[in-house]
Formats: C-alpha cells, structure tokens, sequence
C-alpha cells in the first residue's frame, strides 16, 4: 500500500476493512502504521511524488529544511522549537511533512 502511495490513515483504514487488528486486538490507527513502517525502514510517501519535499510549499509556508536555513539553525532545532511552540506548524500526517 505504501507503493501505491497511500497515507498512513489510508493503510490504517484498509487494514481494518479487512480485518486485521493491531497489538491487543484493538484497530489500527495511522500512528499503528506509522510506527511498523518506522520499524521496518519502509519509507514515507512523499506528497508531491518521488522529489524531494521543496523548500516552501505552493501556499507559502516554509518546509523544515527551508525555516532552518532562513533562521540559521539546524532542522533539530526547528524540531525543538515546534515542540516548545515557539514556531507553529502543521503536518498533514506523522510522518509527513
């Protein structure tokens, strides 16, 4: 499903369509998938097909490696300052950008 480039909610809700069920006979999540496909070295699905994320988005907004580079500091310290709050962000999914 990951080649057929389908999200991690997306691999979520088909498992569960077929029944399968994650640890403890619970439904699987996005965070469920994200975290075998960590796991198991399978990579992200890039939104914008096999490229590289660029460095600002059509709407604007910086990419990690864009605001590190504009603020002059490493993409962990971006990282960090999302997880502080010292800069908003949005992610459409975790593991995405």
């Amino acid at each position: 499903m990951n080649a057929e480039h389908k999200m991690d909610g997306e691999i979520a809700a088909i498992l569960n369509q077929e029944g399968f069920v994650a640890a403890r006979g619970c439904a699987f999540k996005g965070e469920n998938v994200w975290l075998l496909r960590t796991r198991w070295g399978i990579p992200t699905v890039k939104i914008n097909g096999v490229d590289k994320n660029p460095m600002r988005w059509p709407d604007g907004s910086f990419s990690i490696q864009c605001a590190a580079a504009e603020l002059g500091v490493t993409p962990q310290t971006i990282f960090d300052y999302l997880a502080r709050g010292m800069l908003a962000g949005r992610q459409l999914a975790k593991g995405q950008p």
